[in-house]
């Protein structure tokens, strides 16, 4: 019943929405905050059994966010970007930049093209030669993550008491498209259609990612983290501890009473949206959103103060949160299918001085984090040694036959001194 309801569900949004979502179809994209960012179809860790760190970087003061290319890491550092092997951390090869790096924002990698925020300026590199391709340095501080369409990127600076989000061109040396100043803080992007979404201040503004023409919708609420693109609808947590789902018009404005909050309560991370449910973190646990009625329909306490959350679906649906647990911070999974009266939790790791840290998944589900002191640390389900497990049955075996022998050399000396039976 379950699972037909959610059949319907979608069909009734692809078909709301069909003539809306234009951008995954169109064209290629990376580093907004939507399902394909956030919601990935890889096979995570989950037993606390089966997982192992496969290595670790030694900590530095000048690390960035890491960025994932196939399932290598790309660790931003100082003036460099290293390629850093999935299985062993081994270097593959390290782009040299001319500014540091951004210790806050992310870049992204569409292809073999990687965008890195410095500072100050945005770098483009080449992730299979390592080599960086072109630079430009803003001349004002970076104040989002990086996201990619094609081949235009973007990014935001900081301009007076505000904003100014930049379109540049990659095929062009980076040159300018298009920008849009705001009068205010702006968020990360997301994408929703044949639009480019950020907040600036109590507003959502939506750019044309082509010829940056916007669209300003004050929403009358004042929203904090990213605006998250979900499968029909756009989601935002506020400062108010609600959880706000939007639909837009083709044109870009918000269409008219769509505007519908869930109270949650708390400081509210950036919501994720998958399969018809919506996940956020707060100050006061993580919370499991129904996303068609926007009611809460589980709540976990015992997450006080988590991450944003990272869903991953490649052996069932498990959401990622990191949050406090007595001296540490713990990496919980959390488990979710269709029968199941309430998720199923676990503790997969314990991780020290990470209040601040940041995490990611590859392609082939390997979890790097990056902690406060600015270790990296690769994390994956242990592999199965299949010779090992071989020796182990072997040894088992014989075991077992040593044991019978045993019991039969007892059993004939017992019977050697009887006499026979008549």
């Amino acid at each position: 019943m379950k699972k037909s309801i959610k059949f319907c569900t979608k069909l009734l949004a692809a078909i709301l929405t069909g003539a809306i979502l234009t951008i995954g179809a169109a064209a290629e994209s990376s580093g907004f905050s939507c399902e394909k960012e956030l919601a990935l179809p890889v096979k995570s860790p989950f037993d606390p059994k089966y997982v192992a760190v496969l290595w670790n970087t030694e900590s530095n003061e000048d690390v960035g966010l890491p960025l994932t290319y196939g399932g290598s890491a790309l660790l931003p550092q100082g003036k460099t970007v290293t390629l850093l092997s999935e299985k062993e951390g081994a270097e593959l090869g390290k782009a040299q930049l001319s500014k540091p790096v951004s210790a806050k924002y992310k870049g992204a990698v569409l292809g073999n093209t990687v965008i890195q925020p410095t500072e100050t300026g945005l770098a483009v590199i080449n992730a299979q030669t390592m080599e960086t391709v072109s630079f430009r340095d803003f001349g004002a501080a970076v104040c989002s993550d990086a996201a990619i369409i094609d081949n235009l990127c973007y990014i935001a600076v900081e301009d007076g008491e505000g904003c100014r989000y930049i379109c540049a061109d990659m095929s062009q040396g980076l040159s300018t498209v298009w920008e849009y100043a705001a009068n205010a803080p702006v968020s990360s992007l997301s994408a929703y259609g044949g639009f480019v979404l950020f907040t600036a201040g109590e507003t959502l503004v939506c750019c044309d990612y082509k010829t940056g023409e916007a669209v300003e919708n004050p929403l009358g609420i004042t929203p904090v983290g990213n605006p998250f693109s979900g499968e029909y609808a756009v989601y935002t947590s506020a400062d108010d501890g609600c959880v706000y789902k939007l639909r837009l018009n083709s044109d870009g404005t918000v269409e008219e009473g769509s505007l519908t909050p869930c109270q949650v309560g708390g400081e509210l991370s950036t919501p994720v949206q998958w399969d018809g449910s919506l996940y956020v973190s707060s100050t006061n646990g993580v919370y499991v959103i129904d996303s068609l009625n926007m009611d809460i329909a589980f709540t976990l306490p015992e997450m006080k103060g988590a991450s944003a959350p990272l869903v991953c679906y490649g052996n069932g649906t498990r959401v990622y949160v990191v949050a406090p647990f007595e001296d540490y911070m713990c990496l919980y999974s959390i488990h979710f299918e269709d029968d199941m009266e309430s998720p199923v939790t676990a503790q997969l790791a314990k991780l020290k001085q990470f209040e601040n840290g940041v995490f990611t998944a590859g392609e082939n589900g390997t979890m790097y984090f990056r902690d406060d002191i600015g270790k990296l640390y690769a994390f994956a389900a242990a592999e199965y040694n299949i010779w090992l497990i071989i020796a182990k049955i072997v040894l088992f075996l014989a075991l077992i036959v040593m044991v019978i022998i045993l019991l039969w050399q007892l059993l004939k000396k017992r019977n050697a001194g009887r006499p026979p039976q008549y």
